[in-house]
């Protein structure tokens, strides 16, 4: 009796652990092959807003919907040399993705190609224009829905107008903003 009991409990807390794991909000840039871990300080939508049709501009327009922000930021640590020695660089980069979503959200697989920008934050060097990044393929599953927010998973690619690409993977926990 006392086996069963002790096997119920660890069956029951390693369910519980793996759902936890699983709905971690995290997101990956994916570059040569390798998954490069991205902050997110921010991840939230909002209702009665969606992207505009204006080309080369990241305006949203009230209208029937729902638009999904997240700020997500790379940190990449470099090892440069100066003359009087090593020394550490932090560079970073925050990518800021515009999601469109339907006004009702369900738990379902949304096709986001053209309906999704993702938009460089910061790197004043770089052309505006070339900041901009215009979903090309992908997708966001809404695994999980509450009236507070949902958590999603979301897949997609990004393309410039130069042709450089950008690839994300990952969960997201998106809180509903009011």
């Amino acid at each position: 009796m006392k086996l069963r009991t002790i096997l119920t409990v660890l069956i029951i807390l390693t369910f519980f652990s793996a759902c936890r794991h699983r709905l971690r909000p995290q997101l990956y840039q994916i570059e040569n092959n390798s998954r490069i871990r991205l902050e997110q300080s921010d991840c939230y939508y909002s209702t009665g807003f969606r992207l505009s049709d204006k080309p080369d501009s990241i305006a949203f327009i009230p209208g029937v919907g729902n638009l999904l922000i997240t700020n997500q930021t790379l940190t990449d640590t470099a090892q440069v040399y100066f003359p009087a020695g090593i020394m550490s660089v932090d560079k970073k980069i925050t990518y800021r993705i515009y999601i469109d979503l339907p006004e009702k959200l369900t738990q379902d697989s949304l096709d986001i190609t053209d309906r999704s920008i993702c938009h460089i934050i910061g790197q004043y060097e770089l052309d505006e224009k070339l900041k901009m990044y215009y979903c090309r393929r992908g997708y966001l599953l809404i695994d999980s829905l509450k009236r507070s927010g949902f958590y999603g998973i979301l897949s997609a690619q990004y393309q410039n107008r130069q042709g450089d690409t950008l690839v994300f993977e990952g969960n997201m926990k998106v809180k509903r903003k009011k």
